[in-house]
């Protein structure tokens, strides 16, 4: 509680609040929107079954769900802006590892927990937070909706496009460039940088 009355008043604007955390959250739930694309592919090529594939995103939901808490929590103690960096660390390296994975282990663990714990990150426990610190109460179930639709926009944005990946380059090299747009919510982070936590 002390902490909380120590920090100065919110410095973000509602603008800056909704550009970036809309564009994180369209940029995290659009990639995840497109996962069904890979289902074929990948267990063709891996020899694994439907439900190899099946049950990493299930741990993905899980791990997302059980993450989301301390997300939550770590983003109200050190800010936003560093636990979404992280995440989108997180999630690029998660991409990557569900590319290259050989065994289900493998692709549990980078598709199911480390993706689902990426998500936590960049999704709505965390810029949820960041609209509660900083836009006026009158107005903030308005933008919570506005970034709850940038979650469903993400959909009609990213889905073709991860489907044009895998057409062009191939399953494997569209993941790893899939990756590569997950680090864009490494800079994009930086727009939600608040005052009075540690490093702001």
């Amino acid at each position: 509680y002390i902490r909380r009355m120590q920090r100065p008043s919110p410095a973000l604007s509602t603008a800056q609040v909704l550009l970036f955390g809309a564009a994180i959250v369209t940029l995290s739930m659009g990639i995840r929107h497109g996962f069904g694309l890979w289902l074929q592919p990948i267990t063709q090529a891996r020899e694994w079954s439907r439900e190899t594939f099946s049950f990493a995103l299930a741990i993905q939901n899980i791990s997302w769900g059980l993450a989301g808490i301390f997300a939550g929590m770590l983003a109200d103690r050190f800010g936003a802006m560093r636990v979404i960096m992280a995440g989108g660390l997180a999630y690029a390296l998660g991409l990557i590892g569900m590319a290259y994975a050989v065994t289900p282990l493998q692709f549990t663990l980078s598709a199911g927990t480390l993706i689902g714990v990426a998500q936590a990150g960049t999704t709505y426990a965390v810029v949820y937070g960041v609209i509660g610190r900083n836009v006026p109460a009158a107005r903030r179930s308005w933008a919570m909706g506005i970034a709850a639709a940038a979650g469903s926009f993400g959909q009609f944005l990213m889905v073709p496009l991860e489907g044009l990946l895998i057409s062009h380059f191939g399953w494997q090299a569209a993941l790893a460039l899939l990756g590569l747009g997950a680090l864009l919510m490494v800079p994009l982070a930086r727009g939600l940088r608040e005052p009075g936590f540690a490093g702001a």
